[in-house]
């Protein structure tokens, strides 16, 4: 039996920004929402991390319980420089 997960600030954030998202729709129909969603988070919780660890992409890894390979194969697909760090990023 699955018990509900508490939600965190992050996941309350998500929904007000998709609230928001839905409202502004005003009716028409989203594609690839999923697509959209899971696309915008995922580079920004890289970029975020990277920012976080000042581009130190082994601690970043460890963060995201990500290897550093599939770190590296993310950067490249988001077109993230390896030498990010806090002053690149904005």
């Amino acid at each position: 039996m699955s018990h509900p997960v508490e939600q965190t600030a992050i996941g309350q954030q998500v929904q007000t920004v998709l609230a928001d998202y839905f409202a502004q729709l005003a009716g028409a129909a989203p594609t690839q929402l999923y697509q959209q969603v899971m696309t915008q988070v995922e580079q920004t919780l890289l970029t975020s991390t990277l920012t976080y660890t000042s581009g130190h992409q082994s601690q970043t890894a460890d963060i995201l319980g990500i290897s550093r390979t599939t770190l590296r194969k993310k950067m490249r697909q988001y077109q993230l420089a390896a030498t990010t760090s806090k002053e690149t990023i904005t």
